[in-house]
């Protein structure tokens, strides 16, 4: 299983590397600096396989700051909470 955290959220990058050390659980800084694709052109074929229920990889990073990769759907509700959790608490006091 993978988190992602936006570039912005680097600074939970060490608190959730230590909560995940344990359980095979990989975090990672998101790198990228723009979009993958540049140009707004339609593909010849379309390559998805099945529905796409839910947020793209990038809706995530941008909405929620963190996106969490994997198939193991027992854990993922954890890990989501927990990630969710530990972006909350790190959040700067509002005025």
């Amino acid at each position: 299983m993978l988190v992602i955290l936006a570039r912005d959220k680097s600074p939970l990058f060490w608190p959730l590397h230590r909560q995940f050390v344990g359980d095979r659980i990989d975090v990672i800084v998101d790198r990228r600096h723009h979009e993958r694709r540049r140009e707004a052109r339609p593909s010849s074929v379309d390559r998805r396989s099945g529905d796409r229920r839910g947020l793209s990889l990038d809706e995530q990073l941008r909405e929620q700051g963190w996106a969490v990769v994997g198939d193991d759907v027992t854990r993922r509700p954890r890990v989501e909470w927990i990630v969710g959790c530990t972006a909350m608490s790190r959040r700067a006091p509002s005025s």
